[in-house]
């Protein structure tokens, strides 16, 4: 009988207890959901009027730079290296102009003398039979024969006053003598070899009295006028630049600012690292061939863009726009990704964003504005 006594004891405790924790956490309850729907606890935001425009970015490149000339110098004749005015070695500067190597060129000379000299001797003999047959020409190939100098290039021959003429001058050999001639002088040129531009010797690789021999490479002769640097961009940033953007370099090593333009694009995309090969034009002085460069091209202007964070916008490509202290999701196109933020469209001007990261924002949230700011 007492063992019952106890046992009904302990259910009505037992029964007591849950009536009254049951009370307490409804109490709870109905307080956080007051909490929840009160106006006290709509969260306030930054936020950031949509204001689309034109911009250019700023695409980093870094390159190396080498010269837009390079004159690698073989021989075309044959003979020993003779003294020049200034010395054919490397670090030597040049003018335009300037004799680079000059290779003996007696012999040659000699025998283009013979040689203008059995032309000389054909056209006195040729005088006497033009007179009686060709007396209208004569006149032309006697000023011709007066005024010819074995020390300076060949002038043109007499024009033919009629075909019958020109038989007659070639059935002597004239025209044959005259173009062999022109070749010897052509020839004559190549023992001397000038500055086709203002620039260095950067490879010398014969001295004076060698022998110099046909197809021999005898050194690297570059511009110091300009310069060029090869860059390397993905297919992405490449839709943002054209030939002639601007571009502008530093060096690490030494000091200056560099400004350039694009010239050139290739059209072949690299296999190995999947970029194309970009090359801009430098015609500013203190540059070396060989050094590196880090800077940036300024793209071409993107139409009707906004920047924002990158944090602003979601792995999905939305935004949150808040329309009657409301939060809603809106996509948005990315054009250009940057660093730290993004060029995107899809976006009405005027329309406001919000400018901040809420971990649990989602579509619907009740927010309040605080003054509008910029994206940081």
């Amino acid at each position: 009988m007492k063992k019952t006594l106890i046992s009904l004891i302990v259910a009505a405790a037992i029964l007591l207890f849950s009536f009254l924790g049951s009370n307490v956490l409804g109490s709870q309850k109905e307080s956080m959901k007051r909490m929840h729907h009160g106006d006290d606890d709509i969260r306030q935001v930054r936020s950031l009027e949509v204001n689309n425009q034109d911009m250019q970015v700023d695409i980093p490149v870094t390159g190396r730079v080498d010269a837009i000339d390079r004159f690698e110098i073989f021989a075309e004749v044959t003979g020993t290296l003779m003294e020049s005015p200034v010395p054919f070695k490397e670090g030597n500067h040049f003018k335009k102009g300037d004799i680079l190597l000059k290779i003996d060129d007696r012999e040659a000379r000699l025998n283009l003398q013979a040689q203008k000299s059995n032309l000389l001797n054909s056209i006195t003999q040729l005088l006497p039979d033009l007179k009686l047959d060709f007396p209208a020409s004569y006149a032309n190939w006697e000023s011709y024969l007066k005024t010819f100098d074995l020390d300076r290039p060949l002038r043109e021959l007499p024009a033919n006053v009629s075909d019958k003429e020109k038989y007659f001058v070639a059935a002597r050999g004239i025209y044959n003598s005259f173009y062999s001639i022109r070749s010897l002088e052509v020839r004559l040129e190549k023992y001397t070899i000038r500055a086709p531009y203002e620039g260095v010797i950067t490879q010398s690789n014969i001295t004076v009295g060698t022998l110099v021999r046909i197809g021999q490479n005898l050194g690297t002769f570059i511009s110091t006028e300009a310069f060029e640097i090869e860059v390397a961009l993905s297919p992405v940033e490449l839709d943002f630049v054209s030939v002639g953007n601007h571009a502008h370099f530093l060096s690490s090593d030494i000091s200056g600012k560099w400004s350039g333009k694009v010239t050139r694009i290739s059209e072949q995309i690299d296999a190995g690292t999947q970029t194309i090969k970009v090359f801009i034009i430098i015609t500013e002085d203190h540059l070396k061939s060989g050094m590196y460069l880090t800077g940036y091209i300024q793209s071409n202007s993107i139409k009707n863009v906004m920047e924002l964070p990158r944090n602003l916008i979601t792995d999905d490509r939305t935004v949150f726009v808040i329309q009657e202290d409301t939060l809603k999701s809106v996509s948005v196109q990315i054009v250009k990704r940057m660093e730290k933020s993004m060029l995107v469209t899809g976006l009405t001007d005027g329309t406001i964003l919000l400018n901040e990261i809420i971990v649990s924002a989602i579509d619907g949230m009740k927010v309040t504005t605080s003054t509008q700011g910029d994206a940081k």
